[in-house]
């Protein structure tokens, strides 16, 4: 669960916003799950998890992420959906039933993160907080996680087997986002000592 854990995987992580048209997202996700198929039958290489966000500005969007990959790795990935289809396929069966989309690169701090090896986390639930950049920023985003995770770790939630990522926003306004992962709606409710707030009682979110 330690940056060591990761060394040999990339930091990247294609992240695909897709919000349906209203009223359809049923089946927006049919013409998904077979999109998905023909991918895995065409020998697609990277493997995609879908997550639905149920809180939030746009409930119901839909998120396709895959990891973990380097900048290199993208251009041979661009290459082979060309040579495949894959878009092709999407544009055809899926688009119609769309919205909108974002598109970004997110990258992973693994050495202040605390994630399972193996993606496998507690879930099904993530939460996620994003924190917007300030103009003139610098180097302080860096260095605020740096001090939440050490503190994080400080209080014991490593030992207890809380798990946290932390990921920065490539494309868009500069974000940086902390993911908590819960077993329920009630493992949300912040523990003691609250991830977010300091031995002096200030508030990280603040």
């Amino acid at each position: 669960m330690s940056a060591e854990g990761h060394e040999e995987r990339g930091e990247l992580t294609d992240v695909w916003i897709v919000v349906p048209k209203r009223g359809m997202e049923a089946e927006f996700a049919a013409a998904v799950k077979e999109h998905m198929t023909f991918r895995k039958e065409a020998g697609e290489e990277r493997d995609w998890n879908t997550f639905r966000s149920v809180v939030g500005y746009h409930p119901n969007h839909f998120q396709f992420r895959a990891c973990c990959h380097d900048w290199a790795d993208l251009d041979g990935f661009e290459a082979a959906e060309a040579e495949k289809g894959l878009a092709e396929d999407w544009n055809a069966n899926v688009d119609q039933y769309v919205d909108h989309y974002h598109h970004y690169i997110e990258v992973t701090d693994w050495e202040n993160s605390h994630w399972p090896d193996d993606e496998t986390t507690q879930g099904p639930y993530y939460g996620v907080t994003t924190l917007m950049w300030k103009m003139g920023a610098g180097a302080g985003p860096g260095e605020a996680r740096k001090t939440i995770s050490s503190t994080a770790k400080q209080e014991g939630w490593a030992e207890s087997g809380r798990e946290w990522l932390w990921l920065e926003r490539v494309g868009g306004k500069p974000a940086l986002m902390l993911v908590i992962p819960y077993e329920s709606f009630g493992a949300m409710e912040d523990p003691e000592p609250s991830f977010f707030v300091e031995k002096n009682g200030a508030n990280m979110r603040d």
